[in-house]
C-alpha cells in the first residue's frame, strides 16, 4: 500500500501545524468547543471532564503529523483506534462532523498559513483515516 498523500501534501500538512502553539491542547479545545456547538448530540458520547480526551487528540494529531509522509504504514494502529471507537457506534456522519470541526480548527489556529490546498491536504488525510476506522 502506498502513501495517499503526495510529498507537498504531507509538507502542507506539517508546515500547518508547525504553526500552531506547542502541544496542540489549544486546538483541541477549539476542536471540541466546535464539534459541540455544532453537534450538541454530540456531548454525550464523551467525559464531563475532557482533560484526558483533549490530551488524546492532540497525541493523535501529533502522530498524524509527524507520520504523514507514511501514514499508510500506521494502518494497524489506525485500526485499532476504529475499534476502541466502535463500540460507540459512528457513522459516516459522525466522522464527516468530526472532520468538519477540525478542519475548521486548524483554519482558525492558522489563518496566516492556510489555504484551500491546504484544507484539502487535510481533508485527504483525516479522510483516509476516518475510512481505516469505519472499516474495522
Amino acid at each position: 500500500m502506498e502513501n495517499p498523500l503526495t510529498r507537498h501534501e504531507a509538507e502542507l500538512i506539517q508546515h500547518s501545524f508547525n504553526r500552531i502553539e506547542p502541544g496542540s491542547i489549544g486546538i483541541a479545545h477549539l476542536f471540541y468547543q466546535t464539534l459541540f456547538e455544532r453537534h450538541p448530540d454530540m456531548v454525550a458520547l464523551f467525559p464531563d471532564d475532557m482533560t484526558r480526551q483533549k490530551k488524546k487528540i492532540a497525541d493523535t494529531l501529533n502522530i498524524v503529523v509527524n507520520g504523514c509522509m507514511f501514514i499508510h504504514k500506521l494502518k494497524h494502529s489506525l485500526e485499532e483506534l476504529g475499534r476502541v471507537h466502535k463500540p460507540f457506534k459512528a457513522t459516516q456522519k459522525d466522522y464527516d462532523a468530526v472532520i468538519d470541526a477540525l478542519i475548521y480548527s486548524l483554519e482558525k489556529q492558522c489563518i496566516e498559513h492556510w489555504s484551500e490546498e491546504t484544507a484539502l491536504a487535510w481533508r485527504k488525510v483525516l479522510q483516509y483515516i476516518s475510512n481505516i476506522m469505519m472499516s474495522v
